[in-house]
């Protein structure tokens, strides 16, 4: 009985998993099409040697830890999107004829708190991040 519950549990799991990527493989749209067949398709693989003297972790085995890890570094984009809007505010608030000091302070104030808040979670993403610029 807790084999059949094992394989039964096994079974959902692997078809949840696969259940997008055989939908999104059969899309009408011929770029999404493509675009997931490119994605789910393993350009590597590893030699049967590689795979006999060491465990290979699988991403599903790494979640815990790379899911964190994503919503930290979208959040981190997120902040540096806020961060260049803000440097646009300054620079328009210094352009005018007239600045406003007060107003020019408050955003500095806020720039230090954004850049806080992003030396965070530069501390829990490692000292160096590189993101791809387009």
């Amino acid at each position: 009985m807790e084999r059949a519950d094992q394989l039964y549990f096994k079974g959902q799991r692997e078809y949840g998993m696969m259940y997008i990527e055989k939908i999104l493989c059969s899309h009408p749209d011929d770029s999404i099409r493509n675009l997931t067949l490119e994605l789910v398709s393993d350009k590597h693989t590893l030699s049967k040697v590689h795979t006999k003297y060491a465990k290979i972790e699988t991403d599903e085995d790494r979640l815990p830890e790379l899911v964190p890890r994503s919503i930290y570094e979208f959040k981190d984009a997120i902040l540096e999107c806020r961060i260049r809007k803000l440097h646009d505010d300054i620079k328009a608030a210094y352009s005018t004829p007239s600045p406003d000091k007060e107003v020019i302070r408050e955003l500095m104030e806020r720039h230090v708190q954004l850049q806080r808040l992003r030396g965070e979670f530069a501390k829990f993403l490692g000292e160096r991040i590189i993101n791809p610029r387009k």
